[in-house]
This record gives C-alpha cells, sequence and structure tokens, in this order.
C-alpha cells in the first residue's frame, strides 16, 4: 500500500535579494559600485556608455 504524503510541511521559499548600482564620474572613468545582501563590489568602466550597459547586466535589465 503506498504511503500517504504529509500535507502539512512547510515549503520554504527563496529569499529575494537586493541588487543596488551606483555610478560615479572618476578622473580614470567610470566607477560602478555594486552592493548587496552579501556582499559589495566596484567596477571600473572607461567611458559613461560602457558603465551603463555594465550596470542594466547587474541588475539585469533588458532593452535599455
Amino acid at each position: 500500500m503506498p504511503k500517504k504524503k504529509n500535507k502539512n510541511t512547510v515549503s520554504e521559499a527563496p529569499i529575494a535579494k537586493s541588487v543596488s548600482v551606483d555610478i560615479k564620474k572618476a578622473t580614470n572613468g567610470y566607477v560602478i559600485s555594486t552592493w548587496d545582501t552579501d556582499k559589495q563590489k566596484i567596477y571600473i568602466a572607461k567611458n559613461k556608455k560602457e558603465a551603463i550597459r555594465f550596470a542594466n547586466k547587474i541588475l539585469k535589465l533588458k532593452g535599455v
């Protein structure tokens, strides 16, 4: 006889991470600061267009 599944179990929901991006002008290009709930990272882009494209990639925006 097959076992019945326990319907009283609680499933875990994935925790959404918040990601923030900040672009600032620097003497050697543009500084892209990213941080989420875990860590912070800093990248350097040569021009503004490249910085915006990289920030969109981090934020997973499409068509911007």
